[in-house]
């Protein structure tokens, strides 16, 4: 498997605008308004009223990335986004290739038909969070014994927080300022892959038996092998991935496992469980720590 990083080098502007600024990947649209001085100091005195029309805006990111040879040969091309804040639309070279609306999770879109050999570009389009909210009450009503509303700094603002899916503390809190803000707050990549690809794993624990949930990601069907490592010992179990996501069910156990102690009262163990596929063609390793229970 290879990896184009696609952190840095980004580019933003409210969307309407001719003008490109710089923008920091990760981060959030606050901090590059104020980076660029467009904006003051939102946590300085009542300067949060100045900025709350941040979140009932749009906004643009864009990246130009350069694609090897050898990475575009590979069968099957990932853009990979850990983390979107929040309700945006995602182009490469100009094509839609997938929507998100949800901050807490990775966004995995497959552009293995709209990558180019050579010079390409992503770029994100941002809906205001708050637009966005007031859009959905509009469509579904006020959500019971929802926060609709914040009050803060001597005024009412309509927000429908509970419609958007990212950090509630970003509509304002007592103690804070409504900042709902939107950005590329984690690490981008491209992932060029000719096999199957761990994506993630589930782990659960009884006793000193670990069950691992590994989520594959194939552009083939492959055959090989399922290798959990933990506390010194190795499992080895039999795999078919089909083509596309799917999970395979391993587990390894290890005799009278350390326990995990209250603080105050012992040491905290932690065994680190290793995930790897065996004999699968282009595949990775996944490492987790688990406390035993």
């Amino acid at each position: 498997m290879k990896t184009t990083e696609l952190n840095g080098s980004w580019t933003f502007r409210k969307a309407g605008d001719k003008a490109w600024l710089p923008a920091r990947v990760p981060g959030s649209v606050h901090e590059d308004l104020l980076a660029a001085k467009k904006i003051p100091d939102p946590f300085y005195r009542l300067n949060e009223l100045d900025v709350l029309w941040i979140d009932e805006a749009d906004f643009e990111y864009r990246r130009p990335f350069t694609v090897s040879g050898s990475e575009y040969r590979e069968e099957a091309h990932d853009l990979v986004f850990e983390g979107l804040d929040t309700v945006a639309e995602v182009f490469l070279n100009g094509t839609s290739v997938g929507k998100t609306d949800n901050m807490f999770r990775r966004w995995t879109f497959d552009v293995s038909k709209d990558l180019k050999e050579g010079a390409n570009e992503v770029r994100v389009v941002f809906k205001g969070a708050v637009k966005e909210g007031k859009r959905l009450a509009a469509e579904h009503g006020i959500l019971p014994g929802g926060d609709s509303y914040h009050w803060g700094n001597g005024r009412s603002r309509e927000v429908h927080r509970g419609y958007v899916r990212k950090a509630q503390y970003q509509f304002g809190w007592d103690w804070g300022p409504c900042l709902a803000t939107a950005g590329i707050w984690k690490a981008v990549r491209i992932l060029h892959s000719s096999g199957p690809r761990i994506e993630d794993v589930t782990v659960s624990t009884e006793g000193g038996r670990v069950n691992a949930v590994v989520h594959w990601r194939s552009p083939a069907a492959a055959e090989g092998i399922l290798r959990l490592a933990l506390g010194g010992k190795k499992a080895e179990t039999p795999v078919k991935v089909p083509r596309g996501e799917s999970t395979s069910r391993a587990e390894i156990e290890i005799k009278n496992p350390e326990l995990w102690w209250p603080a105050g009262h012992g040491a905290q163990k932690l065994y680190g469980l290793t995930v790897e596929g065996r004999g699968l063609g282009d595949t990775g390793t996944r490492r987790r720590g688990e406390k035993a229970r």
